[in-house]
C-alpha cells in the first residue's frame, strides 16, 4: 500500500519484513524456553522440546543473517548513481532510457 500511495518502490520493505520475522522468531524462542523451564520445574524432562528449541535457534540465526545482508544490500543500492529519463532540465525532450529487463521506459532508477 505504501508503494501504491507514493507510486515508487519502497526499498525498506524487505528490511521491515525481516525485522518482523526476527521478532516472531525471538518470541517463539522465548515461549519455548519458558515452557521448557516450566516443565522442568514440575520434575519432568521435556526432551521433545530440545528439537524445537534447536530449530528456533537456527531460524533466529538465519533471520539475523538475512537482516544483516539485506541492510548491506540497501546501503549499496542507495550509494549507486541515479538514472532518470523523460524531460531534460532545459524543458526539451530528453532521450528515453529503456530498462534492459522489462524494456519499459525508465522514469527514475539506479544504474547497476
Amino acid at each position: 500500500m505504501f508503494e501504491l500511495y507514493y507510486r515508487e518502490q519502497w526499498l525498506e520493505k524487505k528490511f521491515v519484513f525481516n525485522c518482523v520475522d526476527l521478532t516472531f522468531d525471538i518470541c517463539d524462542f522465548y515461549c519455548n524456553i519458558k515452557l521448557f523451564f516450566f516443565i522442568v520445574s514440575r520434575g519432568a524432562l521435556p526432551i521433545y522440546l530440545f528439537g524445537e528449541i534447536l530449530d528456533n535457534l537456527t531460524r533466529l540465526g538465519s533471520s539475523l543473517v538475512a537482516l544483516y545482508k539485506w541492510r548491506q544490500f540497501i546501503y549499496k543500492l542507495k550509494s549507486l548513481q541515479d538514472v532518470t529519463g523523460g524531460v531534460a532540465k532545459d524543458g526539451e525532450e530528453a532521450k528515453e532510457i529503456q530498462c534492459c529487463i522489462c524494456l519499459g521506459n525508465i522514469v527514475k532508477g539506479k544504474q547497476l
